[in-house]
């Protein structure tokens, strides 16, 4: 018997995740081990913290357009691939963007950012990627 598309499409996008957030601690593990360097200036502080905050939002928005869609497609119907398929690149997009904001953190560190600002960077980041685990609610008579 072999595993079904669903249980397969889960577990490969779990590692996906899985492999995301390792990185994301790891650039927080290296940027501690960091010296100070020269302050960053300020302009570009604030671009890359501008560029952070717009990416949060258009990962929100994007989650809310496309990704209630594909999962309610896939959920009612888990044997059609295509729907399956819409609904993981839903969810591999959103776990990109989370993840893009720790890189956003991690680029503030390496310019000599305050603590504050790149933590919370990092911390957003993984929090999204945690909150935005990888799971198909399937009606309980249907089978993964």
């Amino acid at each position: 018997m072999g595993v079904s598309p669903v249980r397969k499409q889960l577990a490969e996008l779990r590692v996906i995740q899985l492999m995301l957030l390792i990185t994301i601690i790891l650039f927080g593990v290296f940027v501690r081990s960091l010296q100070p360097t020269e302050a960053i200036k300020k302009p570009l502080n604030t671009i890359l913290i501008v560029i952070g905050v717009c990416d949060a939002a258009l990962a929100l928005g994007l989650r809310g357009k496309y990704f209630g869609p594909a999962e309610s497609a896939a959920r009612e119907n888990p044997a059609n691939l295509n729907a399956l398929l819409r609904w993981r690149k839903a969810t591999i997009t959103c776990l990109v963007f989370a993840y893009s904001l720790g890189i956003y953190g991690f680029a503030l560190a390496m310019y000599g950012a305050q603590r504050i600002e790149f933590l919370i960077f990092f911390g957003v980041s993984i929090l999204l990627l945690l909150l935005w685990t990888p799971r198909l609610n399937l009606p309980s008579g249907l089978k993964q």
